[in-house]
């Protein structure tokens, strides 16, 4: 097999949970946790405090702060249509044995009827964040069938160091056929270790994940400035943690005209 393939149905819906602890936990304690085992994973647009577009994990604000959910009406600015995600769409490709991801806001919650204002895919940037980048790259393209994409680096939300990191982040494949066939093209991919896509159902919960990155690297948790970032080459390791929110999700039915697909608030 000479590329990824991508598979509609074994892409999914799901929320995600940054795990503090790198051992697996039961659903019995994700959904129970408030906050000591797990954070919620979440990425906001058109907000008003610099973290457009990051992926953020818990709501690790300076007191003084005020957070951007609280001017959705201020008076002297108007309504505006603030866009916060909690759902995200996982596009499953395979190739061979493995399976890879690109990762995109999901079309699910209250954002089922946004298309097409959440035409974003997860990628980092020059300091490791992970954050949504614009696209007109359609959802499951495979990252073989386009052409490669300008790298003009996305702007860090904060100065940082480029410091790095020591042996033992850096997935085993990272060097293989997984780094090598995301290299230079247009759709990130990423990897979860330790999950199979297989016979997902709705409400299936997996824990102690590992999240990496196109390059390899795992993801990590950073605290900067007070705020929780997720970032691919600084802060302390952790888990990922998911709960399939819709299984067998293909990409939202506008990009293939077909308009008449009924896939409710699981159309990505």
């Amino acid at each position: 097999m000479s590329e990824y393939v991508f598979q509609p149905l074994l892409s999914f819906n799901a929320r995600c949970f940054w795990q503090f602890s790198e051992e697996s936990i039961s659903p019995g304690q994700l959904l129970a946790s408030r906050g000591e085992l797990v954070k919620p994973i979440w990425v906001e647009f058109n907000d008003w405090n610099g973290d457009d577009g990051w992926l953020m994990s818990g709501r690790d604000y300076r007191p003084e702060e005020i957070q951007s959910f609280l001017h959705d009406n201020l008076p002297l600015f108007g309504p505006r249509q603030r866009i916060y995600c909690e759902y995200f769409w996982f596009g499953t490709y395979r190739i061979g044995e493995l399976y890879a991801y690109e990762i995109r806001p999901a079309y699910a919650g209250i954002n089922v009827h946004r298309w097409p204002q959440l035409e974003y895919v997860l990628d980092i940037s020059r300091g490791g964040y992970l954050g949504m980048y614009p696209t007109d790259t359609p959802a499951g393209k495979s990252p073989l069938q386009v052409p490669p994409r300008v790298e003009l680096g996305m702007l860090d939300p904060a100065p940082s160091l480029h410091i790095n990191v020591p042996g033992g982040d850096v997935n085993v494949d990272s060097e293989g056929l997984l780094f090598r066939y995301r290299k230079g093209k247009v759709t990130p991919l990423w990897t979860l270790e330790g999950f199979d896509p297989n016979d997902l159902q709705n409400g299936d919960i997996r824990t102690g994940l590992e999240l990496f990155g196109p390059t390899g690297r795992v993801t990590r948790r950073l605290i900067e400035s007070g705020r929780a970032y997720l970032n691919g080459t600084r802060g302390q390791r952790g888990r990922l943690a998911i709960q399939v929110v819709n299984a067998t999700v293909p990409p939202h039915p506008a990009l293939s005209g077909n308009v008449d697909r009924a896939l409710g608030p699981q159309g990505r």
